[in-house]
């Protein structure tokens, strides 16, 4: 009899589980670290996402080198790198998720992909760090062909989600609206956010990032230096036609890595097989 309550009781808490045990919900990250090169960095970072219990984290700024495919305290740690570490992007997979992962692919050390097995629906993940407003057109330009060429090769019915550091205001103009929110940190679309509008609308995306309304504390993604300001530069991406299954997007300020970005939380409807 006890044995029954303590069972209903996991069920109340645990209310994303469905009938047959499978995740019906995902909690997913984006977050430019800004290294992770630095001795316990990796260790601290799994402890800071382990707390708010996400199971995917995509990683810019990893500053490790090459492609690395390794395990770290049980989490799988995914790298695309270049030749040197000012760069690198990746991802972290918990415990309960790693068994799913279906194919990582490591693109530069500016994009990389990841696919998950769902139980109804796979999901593909595209992780982006953008150049900045201050690089020169031709980098951008190279960017955005890589990042069309990828996302083009994504199976057809696959929840896609681009995410990460797109180095973009969106703003809040009428004409973006088939693209954009209601709900950005910004009022003004900078040139970096046009090319990510137009790689949006080009695609039949929404910038999901913009559609939640949230306090100011919650949508800046990024500090000042002198920490008189925040931007919102780091964004989530989805396929309009799958935008439903995208229930929240906000900033987590309370965890710190001792990096100038904050972390992306995004909760994701998807039917996820339970852990064997």
């Amino acid at each position: 009899m006890q044995r029954n309550e303590n069972r209903r009781e996991r069920k109340n808490e645990k209310s994303w589980r469905n009938k047959e045990g499978s995740k019906t919900e995902i909690k997913i990250g984006t977050w430019n670290v800004r290294g992770l090169n630095q001795v316990g960095a990796m260790k601290q970072l799994i402890s800071e996402i382990r707390k708010q219990k996400f199971e995917i984290v995509a990683l810019q700024e990893t500053k490790q080198k090459e492609s690395v495919m390794m395990e770290i305290e049980k989490y799988a740690f995914l790298n695309s790198g270049g030749d040197n570490r000012v760069l690198g992007t990746g991802f972290l997979v918990s415990p309960e998720i790693k068994s799913l992962i279906m194919k990582f692919k490591p693109v530069s050390d500016r994009l990389c992909y990841l696919r998950i097995r769902g139980k109804f629906q796979n999901i593909s993940l595209i992780n982006i760090h953008a150049p900045t407003e201050e690089a020169d057109l031709e980098s951008k330009e190279a960017f955005y062909e890589k990042l069309q060429k990828e996302y083009d090769e994504i199976p057809r019915y696959d929840l896609k989600i681009v995410l990460g550091d797109a180095n973009a205001k969106i703003g809040k103009e009428e004409i973006y609206k088939q693209a954009i929110g209601k709900h950005s940190k910004h009022d003004k679309t900078s040139d970096n956010g046009q090319m990510l509008v137009d790689f949006a609308m080009e695609k039949n995306m929404r910038i999901k990032s913009t559609c939640f309304k949230k306090k100011e504390i919650h949508k800046g993604t990024w500090r000042a230096p002198n920490g008189d300001y925040t931007n919102q530069i780091d964004h989530v991406l989805v396929e309009r036609e799958d935008e439903r299954n995208i229930t929240d997007i906000r900033s987590y300020r309370g965890i710190d890595i001792d990096s100038d970005h904050f972390m992306v939380g995004i909760k994701v409807r998807q039917t996820i097989p339970e852990k064997k």
